[in-house]
């Protein structure tokens, strides 16, 4: 979730960051919904049911589109991979990605923003 920057709230980004004015949004948080299918029907992770079984987390992501500044890499429990940008600035391209692993298969999912000037436009999702 991004929002524009308000000095007086908390994100993602520090005060030299927010006082040069270099991002029109920032990193307000973001959420982690799991799901699983029971038979054939899909349902919210139940209290009984850990998705982080195992321990494992996330690899890495294996095809970065962007790297370096403002973005920030979370490997998480359940082999999810999470990379995003801290900062949004107007009229340039930002890119979210998610990669997770199933039993044998590798998912990598990209969202392109290419500029927040126009309602946060997706470029593309791959």
């Amino acid at each position: 979730l991004y929002r524009k920057i308000d000095k007086n709230e908390v994100n993602a980004l520090n005060n030299e960051e927010i006082q040069s004015q270099a991002y029109d949004m920032a990193l307000a948080g973001f959420i982690i919904l799991r799901e699983r299918f029971i038979g054939d029907r899909m349902s919210l992770a139940l209290p009984d049911f850990d998705p982080t079984r195992g321990g494992r987390v996330g690899r890495g992501i294996y095809d970065p589109q962007e790297s370096g500044e403002p973005y920030v890499e979370l490997t998480f429990p359940g082999l999810l991979t999470l990379l995003f940008p801290r900062g949004l600035k107007n009229g340039l391209r930002a890119v979210l990605t998610m990669e997770w692993w199933g039993e044998n298969m590798r998912y990598q999912v990209d969202r392109k923003l290419q500029s927040i000037s126009k309602q946060g436009e997706i470029k593309s999702l791959e």
